[in-house]
């Protein structure tokens, strides 16, 4: 999730969650149901998490990652990755996320590094792929 501002929003996790309590992540999950689209399931997800609707929605790539939580359990999924714009305010469910932040595209890459141990997995992962897609859009 972008702003005019030049910014993506992070979410951390609610504390209730099994895995990966507490710890930052990407804006949203999308979790298709079956039979589901993924564009209908990126609307409905967005709506569900963060009470906002979106606009200029765009598919980026795929990717899987495998992750252990400490010894609870673990996740292995395929993970398709979407850029969205709002500029509404949030309106979080209070029983999938604790809070949100926004921060400037091009400080997120160090912040990752820098406080590693907060975020989740899939965000690393994810965002090491997409912000060389996303700065060379600014650049065009």
């Amino acid at each position: 999730m972008f702003n005019s501002d030049d910014k993506v929003l992070l979410q951390q996790r609610s504390a209730e969650k099994m895995l990966w309590p507490s710890f930052w992540s990407n804006s949203c999950c999308s979790h298709p149901r079956y039979g589901e689209q993924e564009q209908e399931a990126v609307h409905r997800r967005i709506r569900e998490e963060l009470g906002i609707a979106v606009t200029r929605i765009k598919r980026y790539f795929d990717f899987e990652y495998r992750a252990a939580y400490k010894d609870i359990g673990c996740e292995w999924e395929r993970c398709s990755v979407f850029s969205a714009f709002s500029d509404d305010p949030i309106k979080r469910n209070r029983s999938e996320i604790d809070a949100v932040r926004w921060v400037a595209i091009n400080e997120l890459s160090d912040l990752l590094m820098a406080e590693a141990e907060n975020f989740t997995p899939w965000i690393k992962l994810e965002w090491q792929r997409l912000y060389p897609l996303l700065a060379a859009q600014r650049s065009d």
